[in-house]
């Protein structure tokens, strides 16, 4: 069981780990030696790998993608800005491209994102209060998918699971995964 750099932990009989550097969260019973990983080990070079996706209109109508891994975790523009027992909320900022020094954050096209983990009595859960997000004056949010990518991974790996977020909390061992589209 490798948990190192997972610095976050809430919960107590199950536990949720996320790890600041690179965004990606475990879930482990503590009398359990495995765990569930949100995200292949090789998380920074998986486009799949994304806590959510949202689209952005100008008044224009010109519309705009990102996503939580490309234009936010692999930018580092994510933080962890509260955190106790029950729960931490991550603020992503995401850019287009990565901004550069010489790049006027406050005009560039940009969102941030407040994303609450809460683990409470056993059950997990994701949410974004849409009142807080922040984005670019002149832009508003389209569409916020939370979980398109969450615990999946684009081919197999030892300890990769995908968990069904609601109903009966399903989990389906991805360690052999078909890249053929039904």
């Amino acid at each position: 069981l490798d948990l190192a750099g997972y610095d976050i932990s809430i919960g107590a009989d199950t536990k949720l780990l996320f790890n600041s550097k690179l965004s990606t969260l475990a879930l482990r019973v503590s009398d359990s030696n495995e765990a569930l990983y949100s995200h292949n080990y090789d998380a920074a070079g998986n486009s799949f790998a994304s806590i959510f996706d949202i689209r952005l209109r100008d008044s224009k109508g010109n519309s705009y993608s990102m996503d939580s891994s490309a234009n936010s975790v692999s930018f580092g523009e994510f933080k962890v800005e509260e955190q106790d027992e029950n729960h931490f909320l991550v603020n992503y900022t995401l850019y287009p491209e990565k901004p550069g020094d010489s790049v006027d954050k406050e005009k560039s096209l940009f969102v941030t994102v407040p994303v609450r983990f809460e683990l409470k009595n056993g059950r997990f859960s994701v949410s974004v209060d849409a009142s807080k997000i922040s984005c670019t004056k002149g832009m508003f949010v389209e569409k916020l998918t939370i979980l398109p990518g969450l615990f999946s991974v684009g081919t197999g790996a030892k300890n990769t699971y995908y968990t069904v977020p609601d109903g009966c909390g399903a989990v389906i061992n991805l360690e052999t995964v078909s890249e053929t589209p039904l």
